[in-house]
């Protein structure tokens, strides 16, 4: 689409094979350098089809990769949100792409909604469409990152590449958590940059734009399981400084300090 103009630029139809009876594709994720813009690739990750759908912009093509890591947590699927209580079976919901690495390729951060645990797979995968559609991937291309511990599951996720942090929508928590890729795994490393169980049920998606961080919240549960409160606001933006709500968590970027021989 050129935004100048809204005028399209050019369309591409999935195939058959790239999703099934079930498919349900909740984000795009765009990996694009700007040296090579027709090297583009696209990530759809199907959140009930249980996979994750690539685009190649210069084959003007698209694979479709599955993995077991795809799928729901069937002992983390039990939600409690806005007065709600209900059972969900979403699988891979959200992709983060980390910077370029020396290799040339990026990491790509995913996660199920019904599920607590992180992981990511290099984009040396996904884009090789032999790479990435082979039957058994062995222990090397896809790999847990981390527990994040009971009441982590996460709708949406962003990276903001120049701090390593990666924040996500905590909907169980009413909850924007955060951590910093450059710090190891673990629990106490994970945090809490912003909580509210009034003004914040369900935080749905997550943007990066520069330094600021863009959360949209929609009180979805209630609105499928009960009624909105139409007296009420039930759908907010907010924009946050990144460098401001890390500040003073355990996401807070990492300072190497330069030791000075005298």
């Amino acid at each position: 689409m050129d935004l100048h103009t809204d005028q399209i630029i050019k369309q591409y139809y999935l195939k058959p094979s790239d999703v099934t009876e079930t498919t349900l594709l909740a984000n795009i994720i765009v990996d694009v350098s700007p040296q090579d813009c027709d090297g583009a690739f696209a990530y759809l990750p199907d959140l009930l089809g249980y996979g994750v759908v690539v685009y190649s912009l210069r084959e003007d093509d698209s694979w479709r990769v599955t993995h077991n890591y795809f799928y729901l947590e069937s002992l983390h699927g039990e939600f409690d949100i806005g007065g709600q209580r209900f059972q969900w079976n979403d699988g891979v919901f959200s992709l983060a792409l980390s910077s370029v690495k020396p290799d040339g390729f990026r990491d790509v951060y995913f996660h199920s909604l019904a599920g607590i645990h992180l992981f990511n797979v290099s984009t040396k995968i996904l884009r090789d469409r032999e790479l990435a559609t082979r039957s058994y991937h062995g222990d090397d291309d896809f790999k847990v990152v981390a527990n994040r511990g009971e009441g982590a599951q996460t709708s949406s996720s962003d990276l903001h590449q120049p701090s390593g942090v990666l924040f996500l929508a905590l909907v169980n928590q009413n909850a924007l958590g955060c951590w910093n890729i450059n710090k190891a795994p673990r629990i106490e490393n994970f945090d809490i940059v912003y909580k509210d169980d009034q003004n914040f049920i369900y935080p749905a998606d997550i943007k990066i734009y520069e330094d600021d961080v863009i959360v949209l919240s929609n009180t979805l549960p209630v609105q499928v399981y009960s009624r909105l409160n139409y007296d009420k606001v039930n759908f907010r933006v907010l924009i946050f400084k990144v460098a401001d709500v890390v500040k003073g968590t355990a996401c807070s970027p990492v300072v190497r300090r330069r030791i000075g021989y005298h």
